[in-house]
């Protein structure tokens, strides 16, 4: 069991290690600024705006983070009276002005790094024993999140990436070694059937023909199965664009049904009002403008949806004519 002893040395050399990262990054050419550094354990994350980080530059900045901690370079503690001291002792000093007050503590790890800081270092680099960037996300605001983890907690991260590439490599019908170029060409495969299911989805729309006269427009309705929505929806506006037409089509992308209620300018229907009134009952939900929505619903036969919406057209158009 892990005493409050362990768990602070863990974090210090943690927080050690993130020091000889950032420091690697910047020597990548990373121009950065941390704003947060949080650890818990042996794992932790550095919150920062950064310019020009990749995921090559953190892989580049984590191998020279390991062999800083192999080098097992001596951390030492010094003091000033103030920044401008420190600065002048130490040019590439890494440090946030507007944190700064009175007496600065300066870590300095061997020839390495040399930063302003009041947490906890371990004496030594080694201390880490290894380090792994384990996730890099974005965040609101233009900051980037990179979540890592030092010693056993590495040794546990890296051990479950290992088993999700081979895991990644047996579905792929591949060695893990042959991973990458497997999938860049399933990429470009999928890339390809894209183009030609947005090819299908544009003739299927153009050839759907009106099934019923409703007041002042004609009714388009049908499932048109599998498509892709953005080209769907870009079809359906320039066909309306010839004027008294409703167009109500039921269609699966990615495994989703949805459905699209839409009309001419010329035609004085709410479709969002109408689309919600058939939907919210069978446990879905919609939005849109007036002319166009689009809604979804986990019940209902996609044809008997198609029928109840084109009935409450009817019904909403009947009640205005």
């Amino acid at each position: 069991m892990a005493t409050a002893r362990n768990v602070f040395e863990v974090e210090a050399a943690a927080h050690t290690a993130e020091h000889v990262f950032i420091r690697s990054l910047q020597n990548l050419g990373v121009s950065l600024v941390v704003h947060r550094v949080d650890h818990e354990g042996s794992v932790g994350k550095v919150t920062l705006e950064a310019e020009g980080l990749t995921w090559p530059k953190v892989i580049g900045a984590s191998v020279e983070t390991n062999r800083a901690i192999m080098a097992d370079l001596p951390v030492t503690e010094l003091k000033y009276e103030g920044l401008e001291d420190a600065v002048k002792a130490h040019p590439l000093l890494r440090a946030r002005g507007d944190r700064v007050e009175g007496q600065v503590r300066v870590i300095k790890i061997g020839d390495y790094d040399v930063a302003t800081c009041t947490h906890a270092h371990s004496r030594t680099t080694s201390s880490a024993r290894f380090f792994l960037v384990t996730d890099m996300r974005s965040l609101a605001g233009g900051e980037v999140e990179v979540c890592f983890a030092v010693g056993e907690g590495a040794l546990k991260a890296l051990s479950e990436l290992l088993e999700e590439l081979v895991e990644a490599s047996e579905a792929a019908q591949c060695k893990p070694r042959a991973l990458p170029s497997n999938v860049r060409r399933l990429q470009s495969q999928v890339r390809h059937l894209r183009r030609a299911l947005g090819a299908m989805t544009a003739q299927l729309v153009r050839s759907i023909a009106p099934s019923a006269r409703v007041g002042p427009a004609d009714v388009y309705a049908q499932d048109v199965g599998e498509a892709l929505g953005h080209v769907l929806q870009r079809e359906v506006g320039e066909l309306l664009k010839s004027g008294q037409r409703i167009y109500v089509i039921s269609y699966s992308e990615a495994g989703q049904r949805s459905y699209l209620l839409a009309r001419s300018d010329d035609v004085p229907l709410d479709c969002p009002s109408v689309l919600r009134q058939t939907l919210e009952g069978l446990g879905g939900r919609c939005g849109g403008k007036a002319n166009f929505a689009m809604g979804g619903a986990p019940h209902g036969e996609p044809r008997e949806v198609l029928a109840r919406i084109t009935r409450q057209v009817a019904a909403e158009l009947g009640a205005k004519s």
